[in-house]
């Protein structure tokens, strides 16, 4: 079997692009997964990345991420501070994050395809004692593929439920250690209400006039 296709250049565009415009995480993560990543370092570099902007660090940069990851014992793992560090410069445009983003996912597809053909050609010649259930199982992994082709953006409930969790322990940790979850304001009971304000978040604040909002 041939290599599986990946673009290593193109996953470094796009995590150098997230380091340097935090702001572009939304629209890329509701494109590409960590696990579309062909290489084990850039996945956990970007996920390093994520969960920074979703605990409330809104300015992230790579000395953050790096620091991240040396905390969590994974420094090593994502290629090292230097490595981590050198994707910023490699930024051509970064405009362009979305664009890499979707090429990304479309050759994570393709990999993921290969190898389902690939298993599929080996369970065909092998002698099958029911091919109305092998056939279905060809149908069935095909057409996961195929809805992942088009998917909109969903998240599946097993997926929501993880990032609940995962955030409902943060809290719980937060409260716990009488901090915040986000990033604090000046407001004390505003604060208290919402646990700090957090990346990905569309917040409006409205008063009568003169009450501070500005």
């Amino acid at each position: 079997m041939s290599a599986p296709p990946y673009d290593l250049e193109t996953e470094k565009q796009v995590l150098g692009a997230l380091m340097v415009r935090p702001e572009l995480i939304i629209s890329v993560t509701a494109i590409v997964k960590p696990e579309d990543f062909y290489l084990e370092s850039h996945r956990i570099i970007y996920e390093a990345i994520t969960a920074l902007f979703y605990k409330g660090q809104a300015d992230i940069d790579a000395l953050l991420v790096v620091n991240h990851l040396k905390d969590h014992n994974l420094l090593d793992q994502s290629g090292g501070g230097t490595y981590v560090l050198s994707l910023t410069g490699d930024v051509v445009a970064l405009s362009n994050a979305p664009i890499h983003a979707r090429r990304i996912r479309s050759i994570a597809i393709r990999r993921r395809l290969l190898l389902i053909l690939k298993d599929i050609s080996e369970e065909a010649a092998s002698p099958q004692e029911d091919e109305g259930s092998f056939l279905s199982s060809v149908e069935e992994r095909i057409l996961q593929i195929t809805s992942e082709t088009s998917s909109s953006g969903l998240m599946h409930v097993q997926q929501s439920r993880e990032e609940l969790s995962k955030y409902l322990n943060e809290a719980i940790e937060a409260h716990t250690q009488n901090r915040l979850v986000g990033q604090a304001t000046e407001f004390r009971e505003f604060d208290q209400v919402t646990s700090g304000l957090r990346g990905g978040q569309l917040i409006i604040l409205a008063a009568r006039p003169g009450i501070g909002k500005t």
